[in-house]
């Protein structure tokens, strides 16, 4: 039989690792991309880096967060947009991690990025709620 002709992707390749805090996603996140040389792309470093690179959004995105406000659908996903457009996500595709949070992120998600796998972390509420409250204990400064 003929070979089937191969078609060209157009859209990097994504791994999704989903879950409550505190339930691994960054951990096996961060292994998976070291095994397949792929880079990690977490939401929050996204953020992070905004803010300190102090361009106009970066100071927005501080203030709304020292507000309390919950950000734009469309702020995360314009950087996670530029992120996936670069050179070394177009190459081996990206491990993204805590992202997609919402249906309509999933979608625009789709339209940036052709996800392969989704990966859905769980763990028992109690087990994760002393392990957040173990996280909490080493912040407290010392009695």
């Amino acid at each position: 039989p003929a070979a089937m002709p191969m078609i060209a992707r157009t859209l990097p390749r994504t791994i999704v690792f989903l879950g409550p805090p505190g339930v691994g996603k960054g951990t096996y996140a961060v292994r998976l991309s070291r095994l397949l040389k792929a880079p990690h792309v977490a939401a929050g470093d996204l953020i992070r880096d905004e803010i300190k690179s102090r361009t106009p959004l970066g100071i927005s995105v501080e203030e709304k967060i020292a507000a309390g406000q919950l950000l734009d659908d469309e702020v995360v996903l314009d950087l996670l947009a530029k992120r996936i457009a670069q050179a070394d996500v177009a190459k081996t595709g990206a491990v993204l991690d805590g992202f997609p949070r919402s249906i309509a992120q999933a979608e625009r998600l789709e339209e940036l990025s052709e996800v392969e796998l989704v990966v859905n972390l769980a763990m028992r509420e109690d087990a994760l709620v002393a392990k957040l409250l173990g996280r909490c204990a080493l912040l407290l400064p010392a009695s």
